[in-house]
């Protein structure tokens, strides 16, 4: 099996803007992500979160602003949207002109599934149906991958196994990533930065050193995603007007509803 190597593209957001029936549903987002980094945003149901990944896959018009991807996205959503009448491998090619099934057994043997290439999805696990996406996702060597919720749906031991594979994949591949999560810790284990966004603006950003592979339920991680999780409750207040509760020491905060992204949207590191 060839070892592949794909260059993450970069994608740039200014002043993005999306109104749906009339309502702003993001508001002034600036981001810019670099090749090959993974972004983690997280926030309350109803933030704006799949509304942005939508508006970067192209399945959502902005309404002002200015958006740049430097390469098609690929999206892998919380269901796997897999067709019933049709076998693993078929699955795998969906949306290419002329799949060549070498390949995707190759994609299928990247995440431990080469031997049901054959098989049906009803026959499969809601785990395995979800490799079987994220397989189809890598057919299309993707530069950027967008992640909706991806893992949402399985329990806690196929999830943490879905993150590594995921992360593993990244590492090996090289493409840019943006996971939309509610699962914190999940951010935190995975993102090189985690972005909390409310009422459709980012209101906190942490940017997360450790090394790779992070320890799940380490101190460091528990108190980066206790930071973050702050950021949240903070950005549901109601006194919304006064300034969120003080974060531990080297915490990266701001004003609940400001949007802090000038330096970040320029590319320089915190």
């Amino acid at each position: 099996m060839s070892k592949e190597i794909t260059r993450g593209a970069e994608l740039s957001l200014r002043e993005l803007t999306v109104e749906l029936g009339g309502r702003e549903i993001l508001r002034g987002i600036d981001l810019h992500v670099k090749p090959g980094e993974f972004i983690s945003i997280v926030g309350r149901s109803g933030s704006g979160k799949s509304t942005l990944l939508r508006v970067l896959a192209g399945l959502e018009t902005h309404t002002r602003g200015e958006l740049k991807v430097g390469a098609p996205p690929i999206v892998m959503f919380q269901e796997p949207r897999l067709l019933p009448w049709r076998s693993v491998l078929q699955n795998v090619g969906l949306g290419l002109r002329d799949p060549d099934p070498r390949r995707g057994l190759e994609v299928l043997a990247q995440v431990g599934l080469a031997d049901r290439a054959k098989d049906y999805p009803s026959t499969l696990s809601g785990g395995q149906r979800q490799r079987v996406a994220l397989a189809r996702a890598l057919m299309h060597r993707p530069e950027v991958l967008l992640l909706d919720e991806p893992f949402g749906a399985l329990d806690a031991l196929t999830r943490i196994s879905a993150q590594k594979l995921v992360e593993g994949l990244w590492r090996e591949r090289g493409f840019s990533a943006l996971l939309v999560t509610h699962d914190v810790e999940e951010a935190v284990l995975l993102g090189d930065h985690v972005l909390v966004l409310d009422d459709g603006r980012f209101v906190f950003r942490e940017h997360v050193t450790l090394p790779r592979p992070r320890v799940r339920n380490s101190a460091e991680v528990g108190r980066i995603a206790a930071r973050v999780l702050n950021a949240i409750f903070d950005s549901g207040r109601e006194d919304a007007d006064e300034p969120p509760r003080a974060a531990e020491s080297g915490a990266e905060h701001q004003p609940s509803g400001a949007n802090i992204w000038p330096n970040f949207a320029r590319g320089e590191t915190p």
